[in-house]
C-alpha cells in the first residue's frame, strides 16, 4: 500500500508541475513576453548555386542565414522569417579581399615570369590587382608572353606579384573556373572559411541573372578573372541592390 501511496504522491506532483508551467506558458504568451529565437534571419529560396568548392555542380537550393553567418544550405522548410524568392538568380560567394600576408610570397614582376606559370603570378597592385598574368592576358587577347613584354614596358622594376598556389587544375570545369575566384583563391590567400557557400561561412553573397549567360559566357569571364553583371549581393547577411555596393 505504501508504494502505491508513494506513486500516487509522485502522480499528483506531476499534475502540479505540469499544470504550474502550462499557466506560465499561457500568461506569458498572451502578454507577448516570451519569444523563441528565429532560426534564420532570412532564406534565400530556389537560387541556382554555384558554391565555390570547384567540386560540386551548379545545383539549385535554399540558404538559411542567421547574425550574417550561412547556417544551412540545401532545401528548407520556412519558418516564421523572411524569405527572397531568388528564382532565376544564380548565386556565388562573394571574391575574396585580396591582399597580402605572411603566408603569400612576393616577387619582382620582371624575373617572375617565366620563372614561374603565368596562372601563379598575381598583380598586387593597381591596375591589374587582383588579376593573374594569364587572366590579363585573356583580357587583353594576346599571348602570355606578349602581354609580359608589354608590361615590361608599363610596369617599373619595383613592381611586384604575389606567388600563390596553382588555384586551377588542367581542362578545369565551369565550377573550378569559378572557384578559381572565390573558394580556391581564398584557400591560397590563407583567408579561412572564406569564398565558398557552406555552412559556417559569411553570408558574403554575389548574384546574377541566370538566362544572360550560358556556360561558356561564364567560362570565358572567369577566364579573364572578371564576374558575371551583379543584379544583388548579400554583405554578412544583409540584401543590397548592387547600386549599393
Amino acid at each position: 500500500m505504501r508504494v502505491i501511496k508513494n506513486l500516487f504522491l509522485l502522480f499528483l506532483m506531476g499534475l502540479l508541475i505540469y499544470g504550474a508551467y502550462f499557466f506560465l506558458f499561457t500568461i506569458l504568451q498572451a502578454e507577448g513576453d516570451l519569444q523563441f529565437p528565429q532560426k534564420y534571419d532570412i532564406v534565400i529560396k530556389y537560387a541556382q548555386i554555384l558554391d565555390g568548392s570547384g567540386e560540386k555542380e551548379v545545383f539549385r537550393g535554399d540558404l538559411g542565414i542567421k547574425d550574417g553567418v550561412l547556417v544551412q544550405v540545401g532545401v528548407i522548410e520556412v519558418e516564421d522569417c523572411p524569405v527572397f524568392d531568388a528564382g532565376g538568380l544564380t548565386v556565388m560567394p562573394w571574391v575574396p579581399e585580396f591582399e597580402s600576408s605572411d603566408n603569400i610570397l612576393e616577387h619582382h614582376f620582371y624575373s617572375a615570369y617565366p620563372r614561374y606559370p603565368a596562372t601563379a603570378l598575381y598583380f598586387s597592385q593597381p591596375p591589374y590587382q587582383g588579376l593573374s598574368l594569364a587572366q590579363l592576358a585573356h583580357q587583353k587577347g594576346l599571348s602570355v608572353e606578349q602581354t609580359f613584354r608589354d608590361l615590361q614596358q608599363e610596369l617599373s622594376a619595383e613592381d611586384k606579384v604575389y606567388l600563390l598556389p596553382e588555384v586551377l587544375p588542367p581542362d578545369p570545369t565551369l565550377e573550378e573556373l569559378a572557384a578559381s575566384l572565390t573558394g580556391a583563391l581564398a584557400k591560397a590567400l590563407g583567408k579561412e572559411k572564406q569564398g565558398q557557400i557552406k555552412p559556417g561561412y559569411p553570408a558574403d553573397l554575389y548574384f546574377f541573372i541566370t538566362h544572360h549567360y550560358d556556360n561558356s559566357n561564364l567560362e570565358e569571364l572567369f577566364l579573364r578573372g572578371k564576374l558575371p553583371d551583379c543584379a544583388l549581393c548579400c554583405l554578412q547577411g544583409e540584401l543590397l541592390s548592387a547600386d549599393e555596393v
